[in-house]
């Protein structure tokens, strides 16, 4: 039955009633601890609040469409989750896949109720199952942490919701403070502000590790209720779209399609030449960027951040969007920047493990609901610093390779700019595949290949050279879309428009429309077999090479055993004549007035001479015993040790003294302290 004709069946007044308010909280422990009882802390909450526990239940109408609300009371015993809350949460969630609804949970609680003892916190696994019943149905489920959520709530199905909405300022997260202050820190203050970081645990902290997707702040005039609901509704317009029938029901997904009418000559295909060097087209800081085309292409279009887990990337960004109105999807691309800043803000187009990671999650959560995925690339590669290599950069790509591979929604992607290697291919497994005009794809930049495979005899030579071997390996390494398209890498080539930028580019604006349009519509009439068949048929025709039969295969074998081994060319050694600098350091520190070498260095320093070096009637002086700390220490023990140390008037320093402390506080002491440090020495 579909979800359209069930809400038909019900009533307007049944949608507004509070449901399953006949749920009481229990004291089946006879719990009392102290002066206080926990039957007595029911009472004083049911007589504050009117409640009967501290989740309620209702239905509300957004936009036209109803919604299962939950919510946590804090004044019903600061909002914790004991049996009775348990209980309405899972109906509640029964309620909307009985209905077809989405369910939102607005969370405000302390944590388990610890009154109820271990069955408080089998809430946690009990409203679990209920929650992956729910999603099973293809149903959304929306979270809202406030202010204060911690414990089993944000450790379960605040947590466990498709879209996570934090409140600005909102204090989020399992362990609170007091808990993590008397347990890892002993009740010290002093320590506990000095290492906790700033703005831990706030939604904002939450968000910029990846744990939020969108943190609300009221616009002028708005209450927190309008601001929550205005922001639930963003994410329903996608996730759950008016008179929708079931994900299950909808061959193909559960998005409407229509394809555009293409038979105007500016949106044809084209094939257009190539121009020597043509791939330094693609970083123009004008052309349109994936994010432009995302502000300009799509209706509608609510950004998700994080990885869910521990971070975020500036660089790959996504989230939920519309197209011509009708057409639900995902969107993940690649963001650059056209300032400064941006390109900062944006890793300069190289993503983290947390941006592959935002992927593969924006990818699982587009099967869920049966929406296409549009993957707009433009990267010169994977971000490769120490940081990302131990985040595991490597394994985040392959991860999102096989979930592509086994998608069952359909994958269209658009190389818009740079197509760099293993970074770009990290979101562009597309069932179709299309690309600019002037983009670039391969396995590794012209720059890259040069500096690899080209030969230079001096850096004059290099200068010159490496800009025309740049040009030329783009070309034989066929990078360019025309020549991609004719090896079978993608499907369609979009031309741009050359007096277009990012500022205005109508005419490619409608080209990518079509495209997009056009596929979807096509991929869309496909089973879900379907469409992993589609991409699997697609990667596994793709390669060049010879099919040999035994004797083809013996006689190249023979040939290359017999054919005379290329001699190597010799090698040019590099210039090794010093440079005037070392000459004359080598000169002063060897021949110098004050050399070791003629044994006329100051007193007190070491004469030593490497025997190489040694000159003949040069005399070595032999090492001089000098009395400090550590001989002190070592002939009379540190009471005598310390004792000298205290005597000293000279400037003491050690030898683990070293980088910028020896840089700069040797300097300033030295100046500083002249008068009363006549000179410095090491201890």
């Amino acid at each position: 039955m579909q979800c359209s004709a069930v809400m038909a069946a019900l009533s307007e007044d049944a949608q507004r009633t509070v449901l399953f308010d006949k749920v009481a909280s229990k004291d089946f422990l006879n719990f009392s601890f102290g002066s206080s009882a926990y039957q007595r802390q029911i009472d004083d909450a049911v007589q504050k609040t009117g409640q009967l526990c501290a989740v309620q239940c209702t239905v509300r109408n957004l936009n036209g469409e109803d919604v299962v609300w939950l919510q946590h009371d804090f004044g019903f015993l600061g909002g914790s989750l004991g049996c009775a809350e348990g209980e309405i949460l899972c109906r509640g969630f029964e309620y909307a896949k009985e209905h077809c609804l989405p369910v939102v949970i607005e969370c405000q609680s302390g944590g388990a109720r610890m009154q109820e003892g271990t069955l408080s916190l089998m809430q946690l696994g009990k409203v679990s199952v209920c929650v992956q019943a729910h999603r099973t149905a293809g149903l959304p489920f929306i979270s809202i942490l406030t202010d204060p959520t911690y414990g089993g709530v944000p450790a379960s199905y605040a947590m466990q919701s498709d879209v996570r909405i934090g409140v600005s300022g909102a204090r989020i997260g399992f362990a609170g403070p007091a808990v993590i202050l008397n347990t890892m820190y002993e009740m010290n203050q002093t320590n506990y502000d000095q290492e906790c970081p700033a703005d831990f645990q706030s939604a904002e902290y939450l968000q910029a590790h990846g744990q939020l997707d969108i943190v609300v702040t009221k616009e002028e005039g708005e209450t927190q209720t309008d601001a929550l609901e205005r922001t639930v509704s963003d994410v329903l317009v996608v996730l759950q779209p008016r008179s929708v029938a079931r994900p299950d029901e909808v061959g193909g997904g559960s998005t409407m399609i229509k394809e555009s009418d293409s038979s105007s000559s500016d949106e044809r295909d084209v094939s257009p030449s190539i121009a020597p060097g043509q791939y330094a087209n693609s970083r123009s800081m004008v052309r349109p960027q994936c994010q432009d085309m995302i502000e300009d292409i799509f209706d509608h279009f609510v950004e998700l951040s994080g990885d869910g887990r521990v971070g975020d990337d500036g660089c790959i960004r996504g989230g939920l969007a519309r197209l011509d109105g009708d057409c639900r999807a995902v969107v993940i691309a690649s963001f650059k920047g056209h300032t400064p800043s941006a390109m900062q803000a944006a890793n300069y187009g190289m993503s983290s493990p947390h941006g592959y990671r935002k992927a593969l999650r924006l990818m699982k959560l587009a099967e869920t609901f049966g929406l296409p995925v549009i993957t707009l690339v433009d990267t010169c590669g994977a971000l490769p610093n120490f940081e990302a290599e131990s985040n595991g950069q490597s394994e985040a790509i392959a991860t999102n390779l096989t979930t592509m591979a086994g998608l069952t929604v359909p994958i269209v992607t658009i190389i818009v700019g740079e197509g760099g290697s293993g970074g770009a291919l990290g979101i562009g497994m597309g069932n179709v595949v299309g690309m600019l005009s002037s983009a670039y794809y391969g396995v590794i930049s012209p720059e890259g290949a040069a500096s690899i495979l080209g030969r230079y005899t001096s850096e004059t030579h290099k200068a010159s050279q490496f800009p025309v071997d740049c040009a030329a390996l783009a070309t034989l390494q066929k990078i360019y879309a025309p020549q991609l398209k004719e090896l079978g890498v993608i499907d369609h080539v979009i031309q741009e428009v050359e007096d277009e930028t990012y500022q205005s580019f109508s005419r490619l604006s409608r080209r990518i429309r079509t495209f997009l349009a056009q596929n979807l519509s096509k991929l869309s009439k496909l089973s879900a077999d379907e469409i992993v068949q589609h991409r699997y048929d697609k990667f596994r025709r793709m390669g060049k090479y010879d099919m040999l039969s035994a004797k083809q295969r013996e006689t190249v074998l023979t040939q290359a055993q017999n054919r005379p081994k290329r001699a190597r060319a010799p090698r040019t050694k590099p210039d090794q004549t010093p440079s005037k600098t070392l000459s004359f350091i080598a000169e002063q520190s060897f021949n110098g007035p004050y050399s070791r070498l003629k044994g006329k260095a100051p007193a007190g320093v070491a004469a030593w001479v490497p025997g190489k070096l040694a000159v003949a009637g040069a005399e070595a002086a032999p090492l001089p015993v000098r009395e400090n700390a550590k001989s002190i220490l070592d002939a009379k023990g540190p009471e005598a040790m310390a004792q000298w140390v205290r005597q000293q008037t000279k400037c003491l320093v050690t030898d683990t003294t070293m980088r910028d402390g020896h840089q700069s506080l040797l300097a300033i002491q030295s100046k500083v302290c002249s008068s009363y440090c006549p000179q410095i020495v090491r201890i």
